[in-house]
């Protein structure tokens, strides 16, 4: 019992060793760094939720929905959406073959996101101010949730690239989802500010 005991309290540090070193070494990769930098500029776009909602009701994008989704994002044309689409999907290709991030669980991703935005100084959501406050940290952990969510799904949607069409597919509908998903943080962040 007692050898069972030390085998999974070492298993335990030494993988919380093993992330805490990725951890270091992902927050200073310079893809890194660049996917938050894309996301920051897609995130801050004004969305249209009621669209969004709208074609994700089905829970899937089809072919010709594909075409109306870059408005609802805030993106000025269907090329500029396709163009940072494929910059985020090549850039967590490269930090998924480099660190396994799929080996996370979603708080660890939520945690290294959160990481990630503080280190480079963006406010991805607003919340500079009232960081300190209880409605404010939930926001900030609910939108680092949703975000580790979409990353998994948008990893999910790798082996898809190879066909373009489904590659888009599949990582409009992460991305729509995860809209949806900030849409209902920030509808219960103005619940707790109300009280």
């Amino acid at each position: 019992m007692k050898k069972l005991l030390f085998s999974l309290i070492a298993t335990i540090l030494v993988s919380s060793v093993s992330f805490s070193q990725d951890f270091d070494k992902i927050l200073n990769d310079s893809d890194f760094e660049a996917y938050l930098i894309a996301y920051d500029k897609e995130v801050k776009l004004p969305k249209d939720y009621n669209k969004i909602k709208e074609l994700m009701s089905d829970d899937k994008i089809d072919e010709n929905e594909i075409k109306d989704i870059h408005e609802y994002l805030g993106y000025e044309s269907y090329d500029a959406y396709i163009s940072n689409l494929a910059l985020q999907a090549n850039l967590l290709e490269k930090l998924e073959n480099r660190y396994t991030l799929s080996q996370y669980t979603q708080e660890e991703l939520a945690d290294l996101f959160d990481a990630g935005f503080t280190m480079y100084k963006m406010d991805t959501i607003g919340t500079i101010g009232m960081a300190g406050t209880n409605c404010g940290r939930r926001l900030r952990n609910c939108h680092g949730l949703a975000l580790a969510v979409a990353v998994g799904a948008h990893i999910a949607c790798g082996p898809a690239d190879v066909t373009i069409i489904i590659g888009l597919m599949c990582h409009s509908a992460a991305t729509g989802a995860h809209y949806l998903m900030l849409d209902n943080c920030n509808l219960d962040y103005q619940d707790c500010i109300r009280g």
